[in-house]
C-alpha cells in the first residue's frame, strides 16, 4: 500500500511533541492567552516547581554552611540543678581532748555536707584550637557545595528554557502546519467544485473527482494531527511555564528577534567557563577536596581552652558557694581501630571520583559544543534547500492548474503538484523551526542564557 505523502510532516510533529511532553508540574494562575516566547522564558524561572525546588536547594546549603561557621566562635553553655536527696548529709566531729577536762565536758556539732535539697548553676566557654583546623576545611567544603548548587540552578535554569524553547517553536509549527492544511482542504474543495462541472459537462471521468475527495480527506486528517499535536504542546507549554493544562495559550512570533541566537564565535575555548553546570562539578571537586581535608583534622588531637563558673547552693560550708577556673583541656583517642583513619581513606577517594567527574563532563562539553555547531550548520541549509523547494513548487502547481483548466492535463498531475507543494512547506516550516531551535541549543552549550539576550538577569 502507498503511503501517503502528508503522513511524513505529520510522523515529524509527533516526534517533536514526544520529545517535548515530559515531566508534568503543578499548574500556578492562569496567565494571559496570548505569550510570547520570552514571556514563556520568564514564566517559566518564575514559577516551574523545578526552579523553585532549586531555590530551596540553594537555601538549605546556605543554612548548612552558616551552621559549619558558627563553630569557630567559643560555644558557651548553661546549666542549672534542683535535687531532692533521700536526706541530708553529715557527719560528726570528734571533740578534742583537753587536759585537765573530764571527757564529755566539751560538746560538737555535726558538720553539714549536704542539705537534703541541693540547687547550683554552671557557666562555660569552650574554645576549640587545634580543632578550628577540622572546623575551616568543612567549611571550605560547605561554601563550595553552596555554590555548586546556586550553579546547578544555574544550569537547571538553562535547561528549562531550552525545554520550553523547543515546545514553543512545536506549537508554532503544529499551528503553521494546521494553517497550510487547512489552505490545502480549500484549494481541494475548490478543485471539487470545478470537477463536478466538469463531470456534469462530461469531460472528465468520476475517477477524477473521486481523487479530488481522496485527496481532501488526507488534507483533512493531516489538519487533525496537527491540531491534535498542537493541543498536546500547548499543554507541555503550559506546565512547563506554571500555567494549568486545559489554559488557552497563543504563540506569538513577537518579540522572538529580541531572544534570537547570536551568531557564535569561531573560538570556543572559554565555553566551558562559562557553562553552568562544568563549573558547578569543578566546585563539588573543590568541596571534595576540603572534606579530605576535614578527615584529616578528625585524626589530630583535640585541645581546647576552657573556662567555667560553679555556683553550688546547699552543701554547707565545706563547699564553697562560687568558683572559677580556666585552662586547656587536651584529648586524642589514641586507638580506635582505625575507624577515623578509613573515613580519611573514603575521602580521599571522593576527592578522585568528583575529579574524575570534572573530566568527564568537561569532555562531553566539548563534545555537545561541537555536535550543536554541526547541527545549526545542516539545519541552515536544510532551511535554505527547503525555500528554494517551496518556490519551485509554488511555481509548478500554478502551472499545473492553468494546464488542468486549459484541460492540458490531467487531475493526477494536478493533485500531485498540489501534494508536492503541501508536503514542502511543512517541510520548510519544520526546517525553519530546527533551525532556531539549533540556534537556540548551541546558545546553551555555550553556557549561555536565553533570557539574557531579553534583559533579564539572572538571581545569584
Amino acid at each position: 500500500m502507498k503511503t501517503s505523502p502528508i503522513g511524513r510532516p505529520a510522523r515529524a510533529l509527533l516526534i517533536l511533541a514526544a520529545l517535548a511532553a515530559w515531566s508534568a508540574w503543578p499548574p500556578a494562575a492562569l496567565g494571559g492567552e496570548a505569550l510570547t516566547l520570552a514571556d514563556c522564558l520568564k514564566l517559566a524561572v518564575e514559577r516551574n516547581t523545578r526552579m523553585q525546588a532549586a531555590d530551596l536547594n540553594v537555601a538549605v546549603r546556605d543554612s548548612e554552611a552558616d551552621s559549619v561557621r558558627g563553630r569557630f566562635l567559643p560555644l558557651f553553655k548553661a546549666e542549672a540543678n534542683l535535687l531532692g536527696w533521700d536526706s541530708d548529709l553529715s557527719f560528726a566531729v570528734a571533740p578534742p581532748e583537753v587536759p585537765g577536762l573530764p571527757a564529755g565536758q566539751i560538746q560538737t556539732e555535726p558538720v553539714k555536707i549536704r542539705d537534703q535539697l541541693t540547687y547550683g548553676f554552671t557557666a562555660s566557654a569552650a574554645q576549640p584550637l587545634v580543632g578550628l583546623y577540622r572546623i575551616y576545611s568543612s567549611y571550605r567544603a560547605q561554601t563550595a557545595s553552596r555554590d555548586s548548587a546556586r550553579l546547578d540552578r544555574s544550569a537547571l535554569r538553562r535547561r528549562l528554557e531550552l525545554d520550553v524553547v523547543g515546545a514553543y517553536l512545536g506549537l508554532l509549527s503544529a499551528e503553521r502546519m494546521a494553517d497550510t492544511a487547512s489552505a490545502g482542504v480549500r484549494q481541494a474543495e475548490a478543485y471539487e467544485a470545478q470537477t463536478r462541472r466538469y463531470l456534469e459537462n462530461e469531460m472528465v471521468e468520476k475517477n477524477a473527482l473521486l481523487k479530488i475527495q481522496v485527496q481532501k480527506a488526507e488534507l483533512e486528517k493531516a489538519r487533525a494531527d496537527a491540531e491534535q499535536t498542537a493541543a498536546l504542546l500547548r499543554a507541555t507549554l503550559n506546565t512547563l511555564v506554571g500555567r494549568p493544562v486545559e489554559a488557552p495559550l497563543e504563540p506569538s512570533e513577537d518579540g522572538m528577534t529580541s531572544i534570537a541566537p547570536a551568531e557564535p564565535a569561531a573560538d570556543a575555548s572559554n565555553a566551558l567557563a562559562a557553562r553552568p553546570d562544568v563549573a558547578a562539578l569543578r566546585l563539588q571537586a573543590q568541596a571534595a577536596e576540603s572534606a579530605r581535608k576535614a578527615a584529616l583534622g578528625a585524626m589530630l588531637p583535640d585541645l581546647n581552652a576552657v573556662a567555667q563558673y560553679d555556683y553550688k547552693g546547699g552543701f554547707g560550708p565545706m563547699q564553697p558557694e562560687h568558683a572559677v577556673y580556666g585552662g586547656l583541656v587536651f584529648s586524642w583517642p589514641v586507638w580506635e581501630w582505625g575507624a577515623t583513619y578509613y573515613q580519611l581513606q573514603a575521602a580521599e577517594r571522593r576527592e578522585q571520583l568528583a575529579r574524575t567527574a570534572v573530566k568527564q563532563v568537561e569532555e562531553a562539553a566539548r563534545l555537545e559544543i561541537e555536535a550543536r555547531r554541526v547541527e545549526l550548520a545542516k539545519a541552515r541549509k536544510a532551511q535554505e534547500l527547503t525555500r528554494l523547494q517551496v518556490e519551485y513548487a509554488r511555481e509548478n502547481l500554478r502551472l499545473e492548474q492553468n494546464r488542468y483548466e486549459a484541460r492540458e492535463t490531467t487531475t493526477v498531475d494536478l493533485l500531485q503538484a498540489q501534494t508536492t507543494l503541501l508536503k514542502v512547506e511543512n517541510d520548510a516550516i519544520l526546517a525553519d523551526m530546527a533551525a532556531r531551535a539549533a540556534g537556540f541549543a548551541l546558545e546553551v552549550a555555550l553556557g549561555r542564557d536565553l533570557l539574557a539576550a531579553a534583559g533579564e538577569k539572572e538571581n545569584p
